[in-house]
């Protein structure tokens, strides 16, 4: 048995002196039960239990306004007032963690696995909310209030075939992660940590988890209701009173569309061992987890995508009005993750104010220009441009050979490698049309936002590793 205890006290620049100085403790305690077992099969075993308090301070600068020394222009000194306000009364940033751990190894180390439980909890994380811009910028310091966040670690091993000559080695890693948003500042319900072109903020709101994606969303129908009687069935249309023709999406109340915390995220890798050459590959994915797309948000409206050119099913123009036989079908644009479309006239609802009496939807889409059933030209919702960040990838592959330590005998030289690495190689699967998941704007706090994505650029290269 083991138990290991630290503790540190950090006094730190960028806090006020009233608050600057911050005591966090760790202990650690494991205990090595394999020692008191006789088994064949078992070759370690060990239980683990963390705790520690840590503390953080704030961003340097962040305590006392000033104004900005711009460059002079013809002589004249310039300066500027800073977009976010600073705060002379910041507390440190504080974070609590426990954690459980079981580690195993079995059959001669050649299966293994490690799992560990975790407990986190956040209190007055320093970050800069927006204010009202009558106070003369548009963010301010503040210890925003509490987080917590719980989740479970898996890593495993595995060694299926093992002779002389070759080996296969297996590697699996899997997390999930469940956080909520506690408290925030004073009495705040949300706390907004950016509004992005498009329409969609990305707050922290009390009772959610953090980073949830806020905009317009789908009137739906009452076929399906949660558990607060809201529907949650297929998004209505109406027909649209245009000479264009076609239908039109009802569009809701601003409210949550969204969130970007993925549900878990995991990985494989094999290797093959041969004599001297190593061939391994990485698969990643991850489930879960939202972002808004304004590529799509405009893209839809402007025609960059291949959907909304040619000729449709009935072999009509797709640009060209529906009554002379253009547009689109709702079938036809099913892999852009609206399914089940239903007609309503507007009026009928059930005793829970749900939409009722709805049917099927037989009106096109008009797709002439930006004003379109998917653009954003009649202000159609948000939500329709919330896509799943869902992926697998096929993250890396690399081939090595060692060279013979009989090559290296009369060198200074331990072992020299020589590997051919690729890197982002492949999507294998996503649940989102037209780009990388992971491509994006997103930095920081502010995530689950994708405008002006690239394709995803693959990596080729040589690695040599000497040992001395």
């Amino acid at each position: 048995m083991y138990l290991d205890v630290s503790a540190r006290q950090d006094v730190s620049s960028t806090l006020p002196v009233a608050n600057n100085t911050y005591f966090y403790p760790a202990a650690s305690l494991s205990f090595i039960w394999s020692e008191f077992v006789d088994s064949d099969i078992l070759s370690f075993g060990k239980l683990r239990a963390n705790w520690a308090n840590v503390g953080s301070d704030a961003p340097a600068n962040a305590l006392i306004d000033a104004y900005g020394i711009g460059t002079p222009f013809n002589g004249v000194t310039l300066a500027s007032a800073p977009s976010t306000q600073n705060n002379a009364g910041l507390l440190p940033e504080n974070t609590t963690s426990t954690e459980l751990g079981l580690e195993m190894k079995m059959f001669d180390n050649r299966l293994g696995f490690d799992v560990s439980s975790y407990n986190r909890t956040t209190e007055n994380q320093i970050l800069p909310a927006q204010v009202s811009t009558a106070t003369g910028t548009y963010y301010k310091y503040v210890n925003a209030g509490q987080i917590d966040n719980t989740g479970l670690e898996v890593s495993a091993y595995v060694t299926p075939v093992k002779t002389k000559d070759f080996q296969w080695d297996v590697n699996i890693n899997w997390s999930r992660n469940r956080n909520k948003v506690v408290s925030l500042f004073g009495d705040s319900e949300s706390l907004l940590l950016g509004s992005v072109q498009g329409g969609v903020n990305m707050t922290a709101r009390v009772g959610e988890a953090y980073g949830t994606l806020e905009g317009t969303s789908f009137v739906r129908d009452g076929s399906t209701v949660d558990g607060d009687g809201n529907a949650t069935g297929a998004p209505l249309v109406y027909d649209w009173a245009s000479s264009r023709g076609g239908a039109r999406y009802y569009t809701g109340d601003v409210g949550v569309i969204g969130n970007v915390q993925a549900d878990w995220r995991g990985g494989i890798n094999n290797a093959f061992s041969y004599k001297n050459f190593r061939l391994s590959a990485l698969i990643d994915m991850q489930m879960g987890g939202d972002f808004f797309s304004l590529d799509t948000y405009y893209g839809y409206g402007t025609g960059v995508y291949d959907f909304s050119a040619g000729t449709n099913a009935a072999g009509g123009t797709i640009r060209t009005n529906v009554e002379e036989g253009g547009g689109l079908t709702w079938d036809e644009v099913a892999h852009l993750g609206v399914e089940g479309v239903r007609q309503w006239d507007g009026v009928s609802v059930d005793a829970d104010g749900n939409p009722s009496g709805t049917t099927d939807n037989t009106t096109s889409m008009w797709m002439n220009d930006y004003g379109n059933v998917l653009g954003w030209g009649l202000g159609g919702p948000k939500e329709m441009h919330i896509h799943d960040a869902s992926f697998v990838k096929l993250r890396e592959v690399s081939l090595t050979y060692t060279l013979p330590t009989s090559v290296l005998a009369d060198l200074p030289i331990a072992g020299v490698d020589i590997s051919f690495v690729g890197r982002n190689l492949a999507i294998l699967w996503k649940n989102t049309p037209y780009s990388d998941p992971e491509a994006g704007l997103s930095a920081g706090n502010l995530q689950g936002y994708q405008s002006g994505a690239y394709p995803t650029l693959r990596e080729v290269g040589v690695n040599l590793r000497v040992k001395f």
